[in-house]
């Protein structure tokens, strides 16, 4: 339980200090704390975690103009910092982790200097829409993907609309029960499968439905990946049964993830794709490219004839990283 907040506010703007501060006040923030930490970087592209600084920015342009490049460990994506943008940190311990709640102070306190602020999370669902496609996670038009962003509001994507192509018009904002509340398009056909996710479990705050080759071709082979073959997928998934088939857009569908949405992280949907949830959009998209990770790779090893996996103990001890990871 937290019992202590404290508020830092640094007016130090070089990104190595303030990235390295960051990274320190979360490893080290005391189990009842949460920290507010305010910061400003002056002329830096700070990328994320796994990202490629060629690919994501123009590094010779930015060294020649005198700006910094930095990678925050943290992950996210590669965003430009100026002296025109705050930026801030909740650091906190894992199981006191609430996205909604810690964004709330900040949407709470811009009104309260006069400045109309409040939390979509339409922008995320655009940004992995982007990536899945791009990725070839989808193809076409298909693929959808949701953003819980209160106690009964959502944001989802339209239906008939290639995944790397949208803008924010095209979303549509529903109710938990299925309501239209915003937007002028019909919501996804599997719309129904989305609300019964959250339904059954409340930490979910996204979900992501693609249809990765790899994983796919399980799922149509009614084969679960519920073999531990690589470290990041104990740790990030776990097993990943199979869903009985159900008729797309039909009740169905969401009948027949419903028994799975609380005790799992993924989920094959026999003869369909794939679907992940999390408690933001970024996890619930990580959890699709793991997915589809291990399901190569997987793959690779059965035409290699090898049945190895890891062993119970060393599963065990990946398992009980999941909390410092920020897993559920």
């Amino acid at each position: 339980m937290i019992r202590k907040l404290l508020y830092l506010c640094t007016d130090n703007t070089d990104p190595y200090h303030n990235l390295a501060l960051e990274q320190y006040l979360t490893d080290t923030v005391p189990a009842d704390t949460c920290i507010l930490y305010l910061w400003q970087n002056r002329h830096t592209v700070v990328i994320g975690r796994n990202q490629n600084a060629w690919q994501e920015c123009r590094t010779a342009l930015l060294e020649q103009d005198g700006g910094k490049l930095s990678r925050r460990l943290s992950g996210g994506g590669a965003v430009y910092h100026d002296m025109g943008n705050l930026n801030f940190t909740f650091s906190l311990p894992t199981a006191e982790y609430d996205l909604h709640r810690q964004q709330r102070v900040i949407v709470e306190a811009c009104r309260s200097l006069g400045i109309e602020a409040s939390f979509s999370g339409r922008n995320d669902i655009l940004a992995a829409g982007r990536k899945i496609y791009q990725r070839g996670l989808v193809a076409a038009n298909d693929g959808n993907l949701s953003v819980r962003v209160g106690e009964n509001a959502l944001w989802v994507t339209p239906t008939g609309v290639c995944k790397g192509d949208m803008t924010e018009d095209m979303l549509v904002k529903m109710t938990l029960d299925g309501t239209v509340l915003e937007g002028t398009r019909k919501p996804s056909s599997e719309t129904k499968m989305h609300l019964r996710i959250y339904q059954e479990n409340p930490t979910v705050r996204a979900v992501v439905h693609a249809h990765p080759p790899v994983a796919t071709t399980f799922a149509a082979a009614g084969i679960p990946l519920d073999k531990p073959v690589l470290q990041e997928a104990v740790v990030q998934l776990g097993t990943v049964p199979v869903a009985p088939f159900a008729l797309p857009g039909s009740q169905g569908v969401a009948d027949s993830v419903a028994p799975f949405c609380r005790d799992y992280r993924a989920l094959l949907l026999e003869y369909h794709g794939a679907v992940t949830w999390g408690t933001s959009m970024e996890q619930a998209h990580y959890r699709l490219e793991c997915l589809e990770q291990v399901a190569t790779v997987t793959l690779h090893l059965h035409t290699l004839g090898c049945h190895r996996v890891i062993p119970p103990d060393v599963v065990a001890e990946l398992e009980g990283l999941r909390p410092a990871w920020g897993i559920l």
